[in-house]
């Protein structure tokens, strides 16, 4: 089985595209293609499953807040010096309007 092959690289717009040869065939469409050094590796992408990768994480130790005892973030006030955005501050003239 041959293991090289020369290729010619080919521009397409601001891409550049190249022809595989059909003995280095993936098994799919779909591929990951990442940079080492100067070596450019393309590799089948694996579709996997949220459970599986998941599973691969370590359990958390901390215990999480109880919801019911955490204001809602609505109620909470902004840090001192934190500018709000134009959608909160359309969002407390509405407010304003509506309780008037």
């Amino acid at each position: 089985m041959v293991t090289q092959y020369q290729v010619r690289l080919f521009h397409n717009g601001r891409n550049q595209t190249l022809n595989i040869p059909h003995a280095f065939e993936m098994p799919s469409n779909d591929v990951v293609i990442r940079k080492d050094g100067d070596r450019l590796i393309i590799e089948p992408f694996k579709k996997g499953a949220l459970l599986q990768l998941l599973a691969t994480l370590e359990d958390i130790d901390e215990d999480f807040p109880n919801v019911d005892e955490v204001e809602p973030i609505q109620n909470q006030r902004p840090a001192f010096g934190v500018m709000k955005g134009s959608g909160e501050i359309l969002g407390d003239i509405v407010a304003s309007a509506l309780s008037s």
